[in-house]
């Protein structure tokens, strides 16, 4: 009858990616678990936390060919290769050891590795354990004992013992399994969920960094259009009577007087100044309109 010594190691899966979303002026992609790339970016800049994101992303999942200088190995893969590091010195030490044996991995459980586990039938004698049997009876034979009950117990002691030895190596392989599983794969403190929530918490901060650029644009359209230079008058300023509104605006005329001068002659306009306020919650502002003198 086969024995458990510990439970299966599950792995983190890898979904399928969802595609990035592209808009005429920023792109923001939030990718599912397994997806490499995130890219939140205004007008072509990218967000401040990009490079960190891809990174952390890089080593959660693994990117980049074995062998290449670029190629980083995921979590699974790191803990696989220490995970296969302790069987390796599990199958080392057991060597001698009769009963053990490691099932083979179902390539349909992707997130199971079943070669971790192993199984023990009590029924079949290792090296070691033949050689604690002929010890035993050796000794009992030395006091001439060998077909007593004596040497029944002596063997049986030898085999406990035996036994008790393979006992403590599989406990302390169990003991390592399960030590790198929880620091990978914990829920609470494992190396996955620590890297994930600071992935989740870059993101939220460059995601608001995005609002922040779209707000931003959004309240300098009013600005440049105020920022426009006027509409050119008339250019024949001597049709105009006395008093004739010539321009308005909110800059002072006095500050560009040669380009007044040029357009209605020199000495042929007056400035009046009327301060405005449209909006009691908004602050007022001086309104210069030129006239014909």
């Amino acid at each position: 009858m086969s024995t458990n010594y510990f439970r299966p190691i599950s792995y983190i899966s890898r979904p399928s990616t969802n595609p990035m979303v592209q808009q005429p002026t920023q792109t923001v992609a939030r990718p599912l678990p397994g997806q490499n790339a995130f890219n939140v970016s205004f007008n072509g800049v990218a967000a401040p936390n990009q490079s960190r994101i891809n990174y952390l992303m890089s080593t959660l999942y693994g990117t980049g060919t074995p062998g290449s200088a670029d190629y980083v190995p995921g979590i699974n893969e790191r803990a696989g290769r220490e995970f296969g590091t302790a069987r390796s010195i599990l199958q080392n030490r057991l060597r001698g050891y009769g009963g053990f044996s490691f099932r083979r991995d179902d390539p349909s459980t992707t997130n199971v590795d079943e070669s971790l586990l192993l199984d023990y039938r009590p029924d079949q004698l290792g090296r070691n354990e033949r050689q604690a049997v002929l010890a035993a009876r050796a000794q009992a034979n030395a006091r001439g004992m060998l077909a007593s009950g004596f040497a029944d117990q002596q063997i049986g002691a030898a085999l406990q013992r035996v036994g008790a030895e393979a006992a403590d190596i599989v406990n302390q392989y169990s003991n390592q399994i399960n030590e790198i599983a929880n620091r990978y794969f914990d829920p609470s403190t494992g190396m996955q969920q620590a890297t994930i929530a600071q992935i989740d918490s870059l993101y939220g901060t460059d995601s608001t960094w995005l609002t922040d650029r779209q707000v931003e644009a959004a309240n300098a359209i009013p600005q440049q259009a105020a920022a426009a230079p006027p509409p050119p008058p008339a250019q024949n300023p001597a049709i105009r009577p006395s008093g004739t509104t010539l321009w308005t605006g909110r800059n002072n005329p006095a500050n560009n007087a040669a380009w007044f001068d040029q357009q209605f002659g020199a000495g042929n306009w007056i400035v009046d100044v009327e301060f405005v306020r449209p909006n009691p919650r908004r602050p007022g502002f001086n309104r210069y309109t030129v006239r014909a003198r």
